[in-house]
């Protein structure tokens, strides 16, 4: 039966083992200020089905909770460890009216309060949305089935839409609830090199294959002068064969002043080969169109000209030497001006060969040290013999 806190007429009807009131039976209270449904047994439930009409005369069959002034409506458990369902439910729009679920004093048109730290708000079977273990500022949005993904869309279809993430201000981790930069990825696993993914990676960048010669998968830099926001420099990668395994890093600076293209300043093959100024590497593990500039260079040779100064060395002599020069304009084992034109030349390999020429130059002036201490003893031996005579 209904027992009421003011005086009223009484309603009854046909109840089931629930105590659920049936079909078709209305309550109209009058006046009264609060009506409440007691003596259901531990256990039981309270349905109001469809037809039931508190406080609407449309005969629609919908069951509608009215506040009047500064009285509240109010559903609640009074005992306390029982569920409110809500099934095929439609809230009208009411103007200037404030829900509150865990809260008797809402401070907006929905407010919920206390989700706790357990299951909050479910949104159907897999998701829910929970105030954080660690403190209740934060709130968690989680999906708990066990191989369930999340979503986060900024529009349902088309090409347009933008996700915003803390653009007031505050720093984004991923994997981390401490993050120190704006955006911080932490990854617990180890990095190793194996083709496919095991989860080794902070950051994987992934795109259709372009084709041979083609780039995908970058990492630009732009910077922003007026409304005009300009991309300044790219990482991307590059498939370098027909094979798609084989793929290197292109990087792509700013060449022209003004809204031109960039262009691409350095490469790293696959191979382990860095082209400065040039995609092309040849066999060489560093190739740079233009000039270098170092401090100090150091080459590590595989052979060195100490040989000449061994006794079995043989010894071109000087005439050999002009005669060499003669016929092919150059030193003998020193290459041409055309040559070197040509193909180049191997720094370690060319210092081994002047300093080839060097040693050799070092054991002619060394014989010819020789002849003039030999014909200066046979001059000082006339000059004696001179004044010998003399006397």
């Amino acid at each position: 039966m209904f027992s009421q806190a003011a005086a009223s007429s009484e309603a009854t009807g046909s109840y089931n083992s629930n105590w659920s009131l049936s079909s078709g039976k209305g309550v109209n209270s009058g006046n009264v200020s609060s009506i409440v449904l007691d003596g259901v047994p531990a256990g039981g439930a309270i349905s109001f089905k469809s037809g039931f009409d508190y406080g609407n005369t449309s005969g629609r069959g919908d069951i509608s909770f009215f506040s009047y002034g500064n009285y509240k409506a109010k559903i609640e458990n009074a005992v306390g460890g029982g569920d409110f369902s809500f099934v095929e439910t439609q809230f009208g729009a009411i103007s200037n009216t404030k829900f509150g679920i865990g809260t008797e004093n809402p401070q907006s048109s929905l407010h919920i309060d206390n989700l706790g730290t357990g299951d909050g708000i479910r949104l159907g079977e897999k998701f829910k949305i929970r105030q954080s273990n660690n403190s209740n500022n934060h709130i968690v949005l989680e999906n708990f089935s066990v191989d369930g993904n999340l979503f986060i869309r900024s529009r349902i279809s088309g090409t347009t839409g933008n996700l915003f993430l803390n653009d007031l201000g505050g720093n984004v981790g991923i994997g981390t609830t401490s993050p120190s930069q704006k955006l911080e990825v932490f990854n617990s696993n180890a990095f190793n090199s194996n083709a496919e993914a095991q989860a080794q990676d902070h950051i994987t960048l992934s795109s259709n294959d372009p084709g041979n010669g083609k780039y995908f998968g970058g990492i630009t830099w732009t910077s922003r002068t007026g409304d005009v926001n300009r991309r300044r420099a790219s990482i991307v990668a590059t498939r370098e064969r027909t094979d798609a395994d084989f793929v290197g890093l292109a990087f792509f600076t700013k060449g022209t002043d003004g809204s031109g293209p960039m262009y691409e300043s350095m490469r790293l093959t696959h191979g382990g080969s860095l082209g400065i100024g040039t995609t092309t590497t040849g066999i060489h593990k560093l190739a740079v169109e233009g000039s270098i500039g170092a401090r100090e260079i150091k080459v590590q040779a595989s052979g060195w000209s100490d040989f000449v100064f061994e006794n079995n060395y043989n010894l071109p002599t000087l005439k050999e030497v002009e005669s060499h020069i003669s016929e092919n304009g150059h030193l003998k084992d020193i290459p041409s001006a055309k040559e070197v034109e040509k193909d180049g030349f191997f720094l370690g390999q060319m210092d081994a060969k002047l300093l080839q020429k060097i040693e050799e130059l070092t054991l002619y002036t060394i014989q010819q040290e020789k002849k003039i201490e030999k014909m200066e003893t046979q001059l000082n031996e006339l000059k004696s013999l001179i004044l010998n005579l003399k006397k």
